[in-house]
């Protein structure tokens, strides 16, 4: 499993971050000035494990401005604030060959970090050591033990891997009110699941809503129940009706004009204390069986080949969404 690690440097090495990735398992996206930066982390901070930063760079990604000791002054900040929830250790990795330098450690302030104990780290030559500080920093995270639990599932569907971390950060947590848990788990199946199962030869093409998926395997499963078992097959459907039920549904009238309670209210009162974890645990299944899929080109099209054969009414399937 790789964990992402933004870098926001104006002059990033390459020989850097394949070594972080080949060597260490983090994955570095780089980001060349901080409003770059700054505005990557804002929107993946679910996904982001560590962030870099070095001392001397830009504030905007333009030729006009010279790299500086006053970007990160101003931009720092910023970043530590993103970094606070969820908590994001955060580093500082700089060469000491530009205006400012003297000033570096009164720049840098005494604010004790748990998981660092420098100021920063001399590029190039510390970036072992600073690679390392940062994996220890990582394995030191509440998400990490988490994650690290189900690593086969991560390493089998790394598109939805920022789903999955806070699909099971909420199970490992023991929560039972989250209903976000619902569209996180809506959301995998849509950006990474359905698309997993065409390109592993079960789905056809035109099937791509959650609702259709479910008719699809159902009539797989009556077809063939060795190649999609009953069991797979339901666990979609009970995965469908409460996820389409959660967030993301309206809520409904009885006939007798009573309000439907939809799944997120009833998990935010308490109601059902145990369906967050039955839930996470249908849709880990499901995912587990899905890896099972055929995996060479030749298993693929042998699959989709049999799929045809079943001539299945893609009508139906389309008028269930």
């Amino acid at each position: 499993m790789k964990y992402n690690v933004l870098w926001i440097d104006d002059n990033p090495s390459e020989e850097f971050m394949n070594c972080a990735f080949d060597d260490y398992d983090l994955n570095i996206i780089n980001k060349v000035c901080y409003d770059d930066g700054i505005e990557w982390l804002r929107t993946h901070q679910d996904e982001c494990w560590a962030v870099i930063m070095d001392v001397n760079c830009k504030t905007k990604n333009t030729d006009a401005e010279n790299a500086s000791v006053r970007a990160f002054v101003e931009g720092h900040k910023k970043v530590e604030k993103l970094c606070s929830e969820p908590l994001i250790p955060w580093f500082f990795y700089t060469a000491g060959d530009y205006d400012g330098v003297d000033g570096l450690n009164m720049a840098i302030s005494d604010e004790e970090r748990w998981w660092d104990d420098r100021k920063y780290y001399d590029k190039p030559g510390d970036w072992d050591i600073l690679l390392n500080k940062i994996k220890e920093a990582i394995k030191r995270l509440p998400d990490y033990e988490a994650i690290n639990k189900y690593k086969d599932i991560f390493i089998k569907f790394p598109e939805i891997s920022d789903r999955l971390r806070k699909i099971l950060v909420i199970l490992e947590d023991g929560e039972t009110r989250n209903a976000d848990v619902y569209n996180a788990i809506r959301k995998a199946l849509e950006e990474g699941v359905i698309p997993y199962l065409y390109d592993h030869g079960l789905l056809l093409k035109e099937v791509q809503q959650i609702n259709q998926v479910g008719y699809f395997l159902k009539t797989v499963s009556l077809k063939d129940p060795i190649l999609v078992p009953k069991f797979i097959s339901f666990g979609w459907s009970v995965l469908s009706e409460i996820i389409q039920n959660g967030s993301h549904a309206k809520n409904r009238k009885h006939q007798d004009n009573s309000t439907n309670l939809v799944v997120d209210e009833l998990t935010r009162r308490g109601k059902m204390p145990y369906l967050i974890r039955s839930t996470v645990f249908t849709f880990l299944n499901f995912l587990t069986w899905a890896s099972l899929l055929p995996q060479t080109d030749e298993e693929i099209d042998n699959l989709r080949r049999k799929i045809e054969t079943f001539n299945i009414n893609i009508d139906d399937a389309l008028k269930k969404n």
